[in-house]
C-alpha cells in the first residue's frame, strides 16, 4: 500500500468514525495521533512532582 493510498484510507476511515460518533448521539469525537513522546516526558515531569496525589499506582 503506498503512503497516498495509506492516507487516503485513513482519512476515509476518520471520517467514518466520526460519522458514526454523529449517529450514536455524540456531540464530539476525535483522532489523536500516536506519538505521546512528547506527552510521556511531560507525564514523568507531573509524577516526579508529586501532583498524583494518593493515586500511588501512578508512580
Amino acid at each position: 500500500m503506498t503512503d497516498e493510498i495509506q492516507a487516503e484510507t485513513l482519512a476515509a476511515l476518520a471520517r467514518d468514525i466520526k460519522r458514526w460518533a454523529r449517529e450514536l448521539g455524540f456531540q464530539q469525537a476525535g483522532i489523536a495521533d500516536v506519538d505521546l513522546e512528547a506527552a510521556g516526558a511531560r507525564l514523568r515531569a507531573w509524577l516526579a512532582r508529586g501532583f498524583h496525589g494518593e493515586m500511588d499506582y501512578m508512580a
